[in-house]
């Protein structure tokens, strides 16, 4: 759930949508889907730390950069999720990577530099 950061309850309604997260054109500037709650949530309560609900996941960090073109991608399991993350902003051009669900490709969230 892109509302919430978290896995969708059984018999839970949700919307799935297009969204592209990135800003510009190109060969990357893919659309993908994103499930929301149908109602209204509070939103994401977790801040500053990897959502545990997405831990079991396998993931890809796809990586931007400050114009938003993607530069670099990396496939990680979710308990390993900050090391990927910290691996990729280590590097000066990524401005900010994107958690994706590997098989869907569903965009999770944006993580910036704090």
């Amino acid at each position: 759930m892109r509302c919430c950061l978290r896995q969708a309850d059984p018999g839970e309604r949700v919307v799935l949508m297009a969204h592209r997260p990135a800003r510009v054109g190109g060969p990357y500037a893919e659309v993908g889907p994103i499930f929301v709650h149908a109602q209204r949530c509070d939103g994401c309560q977790e801040r500053g730390a990897f959502p545990e609900g997405f831990r079991h996941r396998r993931l890809i960090l796809r990586a931007y950069d400050s114009d938003g073109r993607q530069g670099d991608n990396q496939m990680v399991e979710g308990r390993r999720a900050e090391a990927g993350i910290t691996a990729l902003f280590s590097r000066d051009a990524v401005a900010f990577p994107h958690p994706r669900n590997v098989l869907p490709g569903c965009f999770m969230f944006s993580v910036t530099r704090s």
